[in-house]
């Protein structure tokens, strides 16, 4: 005889924890409000608020003539490129590695660690970049 009972709460198909979808939502939006609202200003936004390591190269600023902004403008990008993506292909493939993976994070560490750790993770890709591609113009 089978001695394991069946459960009567029912578990769900996928735990994907709040704070997971709240982030890919989040993509989701931004990359609404860049492809519609924003279409053509597109260049300039990844320019801002991509990461562009050309921005951090005082050659490159000198010899093209371009602003590279103050301490505040060279240190949003370091944040903000890890909500930008390129299309809709792409916001979809990282949405879905986070998904078992920030879900992983998120349920063994808690939502605060969680972002915590995605900044920081996204923080020091950014200054890794940074220190391999120097003066590159292509944006992250």
């Amino acid at each position: 005889m089978n001695s394991v009972q069946p459960s009567a709460e029912r578990q769900p198909f996928l735990r994907i924890p709040s704070i997971v979808l709240l982030l890919i939502a989040f993509f989701v939006a931004i990359q609404v409000v860049c492809s519609v609202v924003f279409a053509d200003d597109t260049p300039q936004i990844f320019f801002r608020y991509g990461f562009v390591p050309a921005r951090y190269s005082h050659a490159y600023l000198a010899a093209n003539m371009v602003n590279g902004g103050n301490l505040l403008d060279r240190a949003i990008p370091f944040v903000s490129y890890m909500f930008l993506h390129a299309n809709w292909t792409h916001l979809l493939v990282n949405s879905l590695w986070m998904l078992p993976f920030g879900s992983f994070v998120a349920r063994r560490y808690g939502s605060l660690v969680f972002l915590l750790f995605f900044v920081v993770c996204g923080i020091l890709r950014a200054a890794v970049h940074l220190a391999f591609n120097w003066g590159d113009r292509k944006s992250t």
